[in-house]
């Protein structure tokens, strides 16, 4: 079945398209480093292809020589488009999927594929503030504050292409009592 989407604006819409996927979670191992994110970046810098969690709001920074991806619920990492990847950065509970099929494994590629159209959508945007503060307003409505400990403010510059000053000065207007 080939499953075309050719609009999604919202992380909410993303989410939703994402918990259509029905997957099996990794197999525990002793023999894995000592975190998730140490173990899932190992995975990836291998070539083995993974899916974020659909059913579980999370996602994942991946941090490569250049630039900095998010990789929301349901998106496919690793295969032969993470391999360059030097960190990984939980958002939320990560939790981590093998594809059972080829059609999981191209679902899973789609929905990578709209998540980098959203992150391309807020970085267009000419004004660097418009670009932090439409993460930010993406970020917040979609992910709780203790799912975001982990993003520090230059993790979140780099993903919209920002100083991270610029960054907190969006953060600080979309807080302040007058906005």
């Amino acid at each position: 079945m080939l499953f075309i989407v050719t609009r999604l604006l919202t992380l909410d819409s993303i989410f939703t398209l994402a918990s259509l996927l029905t997957l099996d979670s990794i197999p525990s191992s002793p023999a894995l480093p000592k975190t998730l994110e140490d173990s899932v970046l190992h995975q990836i810098q291998n070539g083995q292809a993974l899916i974020v969690n659909a059913r579980r709001r999370n996602g994942v920074v991946l941090c490569k020589p250049y630039h900095t991806e998010f990789a929301g619920p349901g998106s496919l990492i690793g295969g032969s488009l993470d391999t360059d990847c030097e960190k990984l950065i939980a958002v939320g509970k990560l939790s981590i999927l093998n594809p059972t099929s080829g059609d999981d494994y191209h679902r899973a590629c789609l929905i990578r594929r709209q998540w980098v159209i959203l992150m391309y959508k807020m970085t267009s945007h000419e004004d660097p503030l418009d670009r932090a503060r439409l993460l930010l307003n993406q970020f917040d409505n979609y992910f709780s504050e203790a799912d975001m400990v982990n993003l520090s403010t230059e993790i979140l510059s780099q993903l919209v292409g920002v100083f991270p000053s610029t960054f907190l000065e969006s953060r600080h207007l979309l807080n302040s009592p007058d906005s």
